[in-house]
């Protein structure tokens, strides 16, 4: 399983992101972007029944491996919470998530896991 989200960019908006000189801009823009990260890593952990707030992104957690792709690195806060059960955790993680400029738009694609095939009985 690998989740993704596309954000559509006009060209203008796109040269304003493309290149590492342009990490500050793109950061401001990701910082916009919250509830579509949230979205993403959510996705992760909802099958478990887990909830997912604080997300902390970094400046200095925005990595180009070339002009227009690379990866960031964002922290969060997971918990569960079930009073029948007595059970209530929460414990910070953290995922890399690859961002690609296409034509018109910016792929931001979350971490692979790999998916557990059914069990033969």
């Amino acid at each position: 399983m690998q989740e993704t989200r596309n954000i559509s960019l006009s060209e203008e908006e796109k040269s304003k992101l493309i290149g590492e000189k342009h990490q500050e801009q793109l950061f401001l823009f990701l910082k916009n972007q919250e509830t579509l990260l949230h979205d993403l890593i959510f996705s992760y952990h909802y099958h478990k029944k887990e909830r997912v707030y604080d997300l902390v992104l970094q400046e200095n957690q925005i990595y180009y491996q070339t002009a227009e792709s690379g990866y960031f690195i964002v922290h969060y806060q997971i918990g569960f919470f079930n009073a029948c059960a007595d059970l209530d955790y929460h414990a910070p993680e953290k995922m890399k998530i690859d961002f690609n400029f296409n034509h018109q738009s910016l792929q931001l694609k979350g971490e692979y896991v790999p998916e557990r095939e059914a069990d033969e009985i």
